[in-house]
């Protein structure tokens, strides 16, 4: 008797060998066994879904942090396994509010919730108008009014990172987690958060009330984005991997950024057996540049890709005013006119190794921010507008 075995990326069928060493019934119980295991995992992810090794790094990293910051390079899974995260969160920790941000609605739809209802419990995709839950999901709008609500009470809502830079009320009374978590309490998960960490100190806080933790999954294409760089200036790399598109160099695969309370972790793309890791090679050589390989297969940015100030470093370059020197220096005063506008000033001190110290600037704090970053791009601040 012939048996098809149906390929599978991690399931692998028994050589000829093997089958010609097992008996008929053995060889049937063992082909239903196989072929079940997949129709399973494909009708439910939640409970049967094929569980990769680095999201379960991944999970003990995010257990021993408040925070964690997962850099993704192409096609590594992140986005899975956000979603597989907080579906989980949702599920075990009874009457628990989780925020999940995106870039804009489309990409919230598309991307993030279409992702969060291929993870939750084969009986919930049904749709459910009930007193205890409410689910109502389609491909076309994503979930009815963007959030769902299972049957033990808990929560996911999805947000945008503009409706936060149109109105910064939005977190305001919110407690996200759970109060009494039987597994990762998860309150907060940002996906392709490009902006500055004010939103995230506004969430930290809506965390704090119910110690709950915040997920960051983010595609480094951008380079070292303030976020990034918040969270890595300063971390310990715990364990480094070989690049094999690299010449078998080492790179950073997990770190710990104490000081933060936060853990960082590289999905690799050759880590998801489902991410055509070859087509990712051919482009990678294609293209011949480290930077790019660094960033599309192993999720590492670099400084000097896409970054304006590649080597600024507060570690280096900000330091307190009592180091700056008086003596033997030169001070210069700098302006750009501006018409109406404030005019920027700023005033600095070279000394005699041509070090330049930039002691005061003006409009300062006192006065308002010159720029700040709303909806995807710089507007006004405070601080340029005319006095």
């Amino acid at each position: 008797m012939m048996l098809s075995w149906e390929q599978h990326k991690i399931l692998v069928p028994p050589t000829d060998d093997e089958v010609a060493a097992m008996v008929p019934e053995d060889l049937i119980a063992l082909w239903k066994t196989y072929h079940e295991a997949i129709a399973n995992s494909r009708r439910d992810q939640y409970r049967y879904g094929w569980v990769l090794p680095h999201w379960k790094q991944a999970d003990k990293m995010l257990a021993d942090c408040r925070t964690l910051l997962l850099l993704g390079a192409n096609r590594s899974g992140k986005t899975s396994y956000g979603a597989k995260a907080v579906v989980r969160a949702a599920m075990e920790n009874a009457g628990a509010l989780i925020y999940c941000f995106s870039q804009n609605q489309e990409n919230s739809v598309v991307v993030q919730q279409a992702a969060v209802y291929e993870y939750l419990p084969e009986e919930l995709k049904k749709k459910a108008t009930e007193e205890t839950h409410y689910i109502s999901f389609s491909m076309q709008n994503g979930f009815a009014g963007n959030s769902l609500v299972f049957p033990n009470k808990s929560r996911i809502m999805f947000k945008t990172y503009s409706q936060f830079a149109q109105n910064q009320s939005i977190l305001e009374g919110m407690e996200l987690g759970a109060y009494t978590p039987t597994g990762a309490n998860i309150g907060a998960w940002c996906d392709e958060y490009l902006q500055g960490m004010e939103m995230l100190d506004r969430l930290y806080l809506r965390l704090a009330t119910r110690n709950a933790k915040m997920l960051l999954t983010f595609t480094p294409k951008d380079g070292v984005t303030e976020t990034v760089r918040y969270y890595i200036e300063g971390a310990e790399t715990l364990e480094n991997r070989p690049a094999e598109l690299l010449g078998g160099r080492m790179v950073p695969y997990a770190q710990r950024n104490k000081e933060k309370n936060a853990a960082i972790i590289y999905f690799h793309s050759k880590d998801n057996p489902w991410s055509g890791y070859e087509a990712i090679v051919e482009q990678c050589k294609a293209k011949n540049d480290e930077n790019y390989t660094l960033t599309a297969a192993y999720g590492i940015p670099t400084k000097n890709y896409t970054t304006r100030f590649p080597n600024f470093s507060k570690e280096v370059n900000v330091v307190p005013h009592s180091a700056i020197p008086h003596k033997n220096v030169t001070k210069y005063m700098v302006l750009d006119p501006a018409g109406r506008k404030n005019w920027f000033i700023c005033w600095v001190a070279i000394d005699e190794s041509n070090c330049w110290w930039v002691y005061r600037e003006w409009p300062d704090s006192n006065v308002g921010d010159w720029a700040k970053w709303r909806g995807g791009k710089w507007s006004n601040g405070d601080g340029s507008k005319g006095l």
